[in-house]
């Protein structure tokens, strides 16, 4: 803000500087043309000034300044697309589990371990709760065949 004062201020003070010369000249005459020209350069200089005093990074520079921030903004949309996949699978795979169990009349708590690979897949589960040795086999079948959890990678407790 304070900048943007100081820029006024500036524009405001050659403006009436421009408008005293030019009265004090006169309005005919050669002399009267060559300072107008050169108030107007005056004015003209005062007002660009500002840009003047830009500095402009080379393109490459932008470019490559864009193109990290592109990179960036693609893997955090990555990770949290995985965040949101891992959390819907991990949900809805224990949820079939607790379905299948409560077919059998058993009441469990499951709680799904997914791969880091791109896709998530479920790769083991924890299983707890009372439930029958056969209602047990029956589930633990189900699991392996359904969702392709192996045996060794479910452990009951």
């Amino acid at each position: 803000m304070q900048g943007i004062k100081e820029y006024l201020f500036g524009v405001i003070a050659a403006a009436i500087l421009c408008a005293i010369v030019s009265q004090l000249v006169g309005k005919d005459g050669l002399l009267s043309a060559a300072v107008k020209l050169i108030t107007g350069i005056f004015m003209l200089l005062t007002l660009v000034s500002p840009v003047l005093n830009l500095k402009i990074s080379a393109p490459g520079e932008i470019f490559s300044d864009i193109s990290l921030q592109a990179d960036q903004i693609t893997s955090s949309a990555s990770d949290s697309t995985r965040e949101t996949i891992s959390g819907i699978i991990k949900e809805k795979t224990e949820a079939y589990i607790l379905d299948k169990a409560n077919l059998h009349g058993a009441a469990l708590t499951v709680d799904v371990s997914l791969s880091e690979s791109e896709i998530p897949e479920p790769v083991s589960v924890q299983i707890s709760g009372n439930v029958s040795p056969y209602t047990r086999k029956i589930l633990s079948e189900t699991i392996e065949k359904d969702l392709g959890i192996a045996t060794e990678a479910q452990i009951w407790n």
